[in-house]
């Protein structure tokens, strides 16, 4: 979580990448690279893939589909990436305390609190919180509204086994926490 690169490829050849321990810009250097393979190797790691689009494609769209895409919020993170090392970080504090499963107890949180998130509601098929913590969100799914409800219902199983200072010192040292934090999602308490 602390180390972190942007690898760029062209017609499936890596041209380069800025790496967190670089001096910025594109390197091409294979040392970085290698270095940056041994860490994936020792560590676990999270990855998103994204793509550019050439001034002619973007041409070729529908005058619709790109008015979509300007009007929405663009954001450099991946919501679902977030919330999967969130979802990590409390369930490696709460199960340090509490005998039963962490995750258990987030969704027992959920019952309580669907008066003031609607979204939460099981039946509304927006979302699935599996048991090893990932989530994945439905295409109509209103996810930074789930995402909010999901960290508030967290903040509140973190509060009712009194863990706010570790929980909360555990979330300052989290590098992704921006992800959230650009989307109006508040983390830390």
């Amino acid at each position: 979580q602390k180390e972190g690169a942007i690898l760029f490829f062209h017609q499936g050849e890596r041209r380069g990448g800025s790496y967190s321990w670089g001096k910025g810009g594109l390197n091409p250097s294979d040392e970085e690279y290698n270095r940056l393979l041994g860490l994936l190797q020792s560590h676990a790691a999270t990855y998103d893939i994204g793509h550019f689009k050439s001034a002619s494609q973007k041409a070729a769209e529908s005058p619709d589909k790109q008015l979509a895409e300007t009007s929405s919020p663009m954001y450099f993170s991946n919501l679902n990436t977030a919330m999967e090392e969130f979802m990590v970080i409390f369930i490696q504090v709460t199960r340090k305390k509490v005998k039963t499963d962490p995750l258990i107890l987030l969704k027992q949180k959920f019952l309580d609190v669907m008066d003031q998130y609607p979204v939460l509601e099981p039946f509304n098929n927006f979302y699935d919180l599996k048991n090893d913590g990932s989530i994945e969100f439905a295409e109509n799914a209103p996810r930074e509204d789930i995402a909010s409800a999901i960290v508030d219902a967290a903040w509140k199983v973190i509060e009712d086994n009194k863990l706010q200072k570790k929980f909360s010192a555990a979330i300052r040292k989290w590098a992704y926490r921006s992800a959230l934090e650009e989307r109006g999602i508040e983390v830390g308490r």
